[in-house]
């Protein structure tokens, strides 16, 4: 079921593996075809899903790094020539594709704060720091916390170095950003820290560049280096010890935020019913699928905050306003095509909507035990 909302993840997650595993091979063996292959990578990451856009940025700074003409002392990224020349075309490459995106105008909202209010963003970015730390409630493996902010920690402190240093401010961006940024929807912080994940294949990485001797040691850190077989046993039981917790996690599921719907569909799933119940009742108001109309949601309920996503497949041409209690009508409304009003569960909309046309009862049945019952009006200027 986890699938179903960390695919706005796990599909930008796994090509920042690909594009580290091409990077990684230009660098070390620079080709035609690795330089086409993370291209095309780097291509993908600027056009899918927003966090993709966050490893993207990544991306086209260390690309920067390798391939600039002017060498930066001390840091690890000191390519062979021609890979730099490689290096250097591919990050102008894919800054200018990122520019024509911007240009072009981008439908994921990678702009959209969560809030208004710098004290609910301070609070936000607390919550996700704190659910990082914690482990709860969202993080499935917890037991590999203390390596992470170890790492962290000691990343910000250039002890690995700069490079180093830059991943490490990265993911802790990563980390504040899921919460403060909206994305497509108002989710729960628990599933919003879900798009930290694309952050593993980077913390990762870094991890190996600091085993294997990548990143610049200070000579008292030689001092504690572990024999390479205490490596090796420490990579056997740091496997067997996911394994095992995988298998955990896999014997007692854990449902929340909004994995929850799937499980308790009659009380947390009226999105896809009151999709049905609008497409009903624009059907019985004589509304096609490519006319223009209005639609004005009223709802104080977190789960039925996102009709302006589900109704564009619907209704493309539609304007889709979805308001809270106590909030006015925004201006410059169109008042020459129908407007279809729904007021759920008793919200407080603006009493202008009543004195255009009669409100009707509607029950939007969820189950046998429970509904949703909203006060619809229709308002047809050509009737």
């Amino acid at each position: 079921e986890y699938y179903l909302y960390f695919e706005h993840t796990l599909y930008p997650c796994c090509y920042a593996l690909q594009a580290i595993g091409w990077l990684l091979l230009l660098l070390n063996r620079p080709t035609f075809f690795h330089a086409l292959a993370l291209a095309w990578t780097g291509g993908v990451l600027v056009y899918c899903y927003t966090p993709g856009l966050a490893v993207a940025l990544l991306l086209v700074f260390t690309l920067f790094l390798a391939g600039w003409p002017v060498r930066v002392p001390r840091w690890p990224l000191q390519a062979h020539p021609s890979a730099a020349r490689a290096a250097l075309v591919l990050a102008i490459f894919l800054l200018a594709t990122l520019s024509l995106s911007l240009l072009a105008g981008r439908g994921d909202r990678f702009a959209l704060l969560r809030s208004g209010t710098p004290a609910e963003l301070c609070q936000a970015a607390l919550i996700g720091l704190r659910i990082a730390l914690t482990g709860q409630p969202a993080v499935y493996t917890a037991h590999l916390l203390p390596l992470v902010w170890l790492y962290l920690l000691s990343a910000l402190f250039f002890l690995w170095g700069r490079f180093q240093a830059v991943l490490a401010v990265w993911i802790l961006a990563i980390i504040v950003l899921s919460q403060l940024l909206q994305g497509y929807a108002v989710y729960p912080s628990p599933v919003s820290f879900s798009r930290t994940l694309v952050s593993v294949p980077v913390l990762v990485t870094a991890w190996f560049l600091i085993a294997s001797g990548s990143s610049p040691r200070k000579k008292w850190q030689e001092r504690f280096r572990l024999p390479r077989r205490w490596d090796h046993a420490l990579l056997v039981a740091l496997v067997i010890v996911n394994l095992a917790v995988g298998t955990l996690h896999l014997t007692r599921p854990l449902v929340q935020g909004d994995a929850a719907k799937y499980d308790a569909q009659g009380l947390l799933q009226p999105m896809h019913l009151l999709v049905r119940e609008i497409n009903r009742q624009a059907a019985a108001a004589g509304l096609q699928a490519e006319d223009t109309f209005t639609l004005i949601i009223y709802t104080d309920s977190v789960w039925l905050k996102n009709p302006v996503d589900y109704t564009r497949y619907f209704y493309p041409r539609a304007r889709t306003i979805v308001l809270g209690s106590g909030q006015t009508l925004p201006d410059h409304l169109d008042a020459q095509h129908p407007w279809l009003i729904y007021i759920l569960d008793d919200a407080a909309a603006d009493p202008s909507l009543f004195r255009m046309a009669a409100a009707e009862t509607a029950a939007i049945e969820l189950d046998r035990a429970h509904s949703l019952m909203a006060a619809r009006i229709l308002i047809n200027p050509q009737n």
